[in-house]
């Protein structure tokens, strides 16, 4: 069978600093920070919460069913098919790919809580557990009878999806797909549990809590939000809908550790999306980090890209996005694909706000303000890492 191009033709996004993707591009070069304190249980956080709350549901029973998370992927989904509406679709098959990173804690614990008061569950527990009820309400919403798949690979799912989505309408298995990411997992549970594991920064100073590659950077700071993409071949995505062209893909696992990085699983995933996507080093414009503004996590994957693009490619430009919209968890990759997006559509990249000073051990060419290139962007390079060694990588491409 063989492959066909794919474009992004419809996207949408729901974060802490914007409600669609026009809105998040600008936002994104103006430097905008989404993150807030907040106390949970006694406790202090610095987190991104999306303002968003009543998502267009076509149908009570879904609205009613539909947990945060939920709602803030049928809100995304919307917006990623609002030029294609179902009179259009109808004679294609279209799927859903929706990644989720965690099911919030509360969730469980509310239903243990009331299970050893007297015994009894809610009915609607196991349907608010399942990590896949953001696929299910996104195919139920918009008729979608292609697959409907979840992927739960903590921070790299969203690129995974679209990865999973990439395949299937390149090599005609279906007409097009929504793919994305979607997490909520801001509850004083989920919270308590990441506090514990020592990654959350805490620090706020003039609004700098999570400072990715930067000198002082203490670590991530948690946030919602939900991101999705209309994929499609040429004779489903018009002209003059298409965002960009999805070139290739590069996945690897460490193989190593549950928590902590290796440079090789992250030198193989960039790799292996450079081969499938046939170009080299040089022929990228731009990386879109994973960028998280831990210290461990930051160094290594500066150190892989300086590995992969040091001998022709040393200065090419290094952005981060989550000091302004925090780590959305499963939404991440997402949003890095946003990052790109701001760059085809602007010619700027974005600067890795707040950041002010880059560490001295990061090797990349991280920019700190929104910088025009006259030169533009044709292959930009994104990268989503996760938990337990697991690496995606992508390009996208200019049209």
């Amino acid at each position: 069978m063989s492959e066909r191009r794919v474009f992004i033709g419809g996207a949408g996004a729901i974060s802490p600093i914007a409600n669609n993707v026009s809105e998040l591009i600008a936002n994104l070069l103006r430097g905008d920070v989404g993150l807030k304190r907040e106390i949970a249980n006694d406790q202090s956080y610095v987190l991104g919460r999306a303002h968003y709350e009543v998502a267009p549901f076509k149908t009570a029973t879904n609205k009613k069913l539909a947990p945060r998370w939920g709602t803030l992927a049928i809100g995304a989904a919307e917006q990623a098919l609002e030029n294609y509406p179902e009179s259009y679709r109808a004679k294609k098959v279209g799927g859903v790919y929706m990644g989720m990173g965690m099911v919030p804690v509360d969730v469980i614990m509310k239903s243990v809580s009331r299970f050893q008061r007297n015994n009894t569950v809610s009915p609607t527990t196991l349907l608010s557990g399942l990590p896949n009820i953001a696929a299910i309400l996104i195919a139920m919403e918009h008729n979608l009878t292609g697959p409907c798949h979840a992927y739960a690979m903590a921070c790299a799912s969203a690129l995974a999806s679209l990865h999973r989505a990439y395949l299937d309408v390149s090599k005609g298995v279906i007409d097009y797909a929504v793919a994305g990411g979607v997490d909520s997992a801001l509850d004083a549970a989920s919270l308590a549990s990441w506090k514990a594991m020592r990654v959350l920064s805490n620090l706020n100073e003039n609004g700098r809590a999570c400072i990715p590659f930067g000198m002082g950077r203490r670590g991530i700071c948690l946030a919602e939000g939900a991101v999705a993409f209309l994929l499609g071949t040429e004779h489903v995505v018009p002209p003059e809908e298409r965002w960009c062209e999805m070139r290739g893909f590069g996945e690897s696992c460490d193989a190593h550790h549950f928590t902590t990085p290796t440079l090789e699983g992250q030198i193989l995933s960039m790799n292996r999306a450079l081969k499938n996507a046939d170009l080299e080093p040089q022929d990228i414009d731009l990386v879109i980090a994973h960028g998280t503004g831990t210290i461990v996590g930051d160094k290594t994957e500066s150190t892989a890209i300086a590995s992969v693009f040091g001998g022709l490619n040393a200065d090419v430009p290094v952005t981060s996005n989550k000091g302004m919209l925090g780590h959305t968890l499963g939404a991440s990759g997402g949003f890095n694909i946003c990052s790109a997006l701001t760059a085809l559509v602007s010619g700027k990249v974005h600067g890795t706000y707040p950041t002010d000073r880059v560490d001295a051990q990061i090797q990349s060419n991280v920019i700190l303000q929104s910088t025009r290139f006259p030169s533009g962007f044709r292959n930009i390079l994104v990268n989503s890492f996760a938990f337990g060694g697991i690496n995606v990588s992508a390009v996208v491409s200019a049209v």
